[in-house]
This record gives C-alpha cells, sequence and structure tokens, in this order.
C-alpha cells in the first residue's frame, strides 16, 4: 500500500518566519532548505494512502476545536549536551493550549508510542559544533518575538515546493461554518491550500492572484463526504472564484463562507 510521510507543525507568519530564517543562515544551519521555521507538533509519520481521508478528518475536527494560539519565542536554548541543537524558546500565556494541541492531535489515526517529551521549540541550528553553542546562545541571549498562529500545517516531504518539506494542508483553528441546503446541514472549511483529498479535483494551479491577494479554497462537506469546492483568492474581504467542482447548488453558500470566515474579515 502506497504511503505518504507526513508531518505535522504551526508554520511561522510573517515577519517572524523571515528574521528566523535569518538567524538560521547566520549560524549555519544545515536545515534550512528542508523546511520553514516551525513548531513541530507530529514528528514524520508514514500513513497509508487510504487512511488519508481519516487521518485529515482527524486534524480537522482538531483544529476546529483549537482558538488562535498567541506565544513568545526566543531566548534561544540548548539541547546540547544530549543533541547540538539550538532553539528559540516558546513561552506565553498559550503554551498550555499548545500542549493540548499536540495531546489532541497523537491521537485517533495519528497515535503512536511518544519516543521524547514534548518539548514545543523553533530549531535555529541542528548540528551547532560544540565550541559554538555557548557563543550562539550568549549572542542571541536578548532575542525574542512574539507570534500568533491561527491555524496548522500538513507537511510532506519531498511535496512540490521550494525545501524538503512543503505544505500541503493548512487547518485553521475556527469551526466549520454549518450551513443548510435543501434542510440538510452541511459543514464549510476554509483554507488557503486545497489538502489531499481536494487537491486531485482541480486541474493545475490558481493563477492571476492579483497584489494584495490571498489563496483561498472553500469546501463544503456533508458527514465527510465533499459536496463542493472552489478555489481562487480573496483581497479586502472579497473573495474570487476562478474554480469550482461538485454541486451548483452549493456555490452561493460558498461564497457567504469565504467572507465570513477569519480569513474573509482579515
Amino acid at each position: 500500500m502506497p504511503r505518504l510521510r507526513v508531518a505535522i507543525a504551526l508554520l511561522l507568519p510573517e515577519p517572524a518566519a523571515t528574521e528566523i530564517d535569518g538567524l538560521r543562515r547566520a549560524l549555519g544551519d544545515r536545515g534550512l532548505a528542508n523546511v520553514v521555521p516551525h513548531i513541530t507538533l507530529i514528528p514524520p509519520v508514514n500513513v497509508a494512502v487510504d487512511r488519508v481521508p481519516d487521518v485529515l478528518a482527524d486534524i480537522r475536527a482538531v483544529a476546529a476545536a483549537t482558538s488562535p494560539i498567541a506565544l513568545q519565542l526566543g531566548p534561544p536554548l540548548t539541547f546540547s549536551p544530549v543533541s547540538p541543537v539550538v532553539y528559540l524558546r516558546v513561552a506565553g500565556e498559550h503554551v498550555d493550549a499548545l500542549h493540548a494541541l499536540r495531546d489532541a492531535l497523537g491521537t485517533g489515526a495519528l497515535a503512536r508510542p511518544a519516543v521524547h517529551e514534548f518539548v514545543p521549540h523553533v530549531t535555529i541550528t541542528e548540528e551547532c559544533p560544540p565550541d559554538r553553542i555557548d557563543a550562539a546562545v550568549e549572542a542571541l541571549r536578548d532575542y525574542t518575538v512574539d507570534v500568533r498562529i491561527d491555524r496548522l500545517h500538513i507537511l510532506r516531504d519531498r511535496a512540490e515546493g521550494p525545501r524538503r518539506w512543503n505544505p500541503v494542508a493548512d487547518m485553521m483553528f475556527e469551526p466549520p461554518l454549518v450551513v443548510g441546503t435543501g434542510g440538510l446541514p452541511m459543514e464549510v472549511s476554509v483554507a488557503a491550500l486545497a489538502d489531499p483529498e481536494v487537491a486531485p479535483l482541480f486541474d493545475g494551479e490558481v493563477v492571476g492572484i492579483p497584489a494584495g491577494g490571498e489563496p483561498i479554497v472553500i469546501v463544503a462537506r456533508r458527514e465527510r463526504e465533499i459536496l463542493a469546492a472552489a478555489r481562487g483568492w480573496i483581497a479586502a474581504g472579497e473573495p474570487t472564484f476562478v474554480d469550482f467542482v461538485g454541486d451548483r447548488e452549493v456555490e452561493r453558500q460558498l461564497l457567504k463562507a469565504a467572507t465570513r470566515s477569519s480569513v474573509g474579515r482579515a
């Protein structure tokens, strides 16, 4: 049975992500080409292709029950002498929520025996020479940055993109919108990426996103069955769909959902 190698992480928003990549470059981080700055929630795991819908459903449910997370990153610490890693400490009022999120993700289809205690962190160098670890920690001892994270990402090993691990799905920290059509309720979720279950429904990539526009994907489901999906972009709170698949009677509901979500209100 074919398998996907995936991980679940909180990708850091801009401008913090670019700033932290600068720290990684300055410290010679060999992992710079592998993945963007992030907090790992579920480390790499192999998922059988026929389990992907179950895994996605479990992750959607966890994300829907989570609120946006405010964190402070830094100052740097190290796992030395156990491991020559220098990382940014993760602190702030929502650290407990971060642990609860990780625990919730580690159940169901993604349940695996714990190998190490979960220590939330942002790696800034994976293999720092021992004689440079103390100097790196000292040089950056005043560095901190505040971030607000409103979604989680699923990363796939060697997925198309600029690094080795690239996002293939994002799930907002907000419950899906429940709307009715023909007396039957459906759940509508909003994301920036078409997940591995939705992406095959579309051809190619979205083109023509205007300056200031952000990609958007809207999916309507009933009892986990995809009824319809649309993608395009949203700018100044106004969605524009360029691709639509599924039940056309649902299209108007998707437009409404796009503007009512946190993405549309941003």
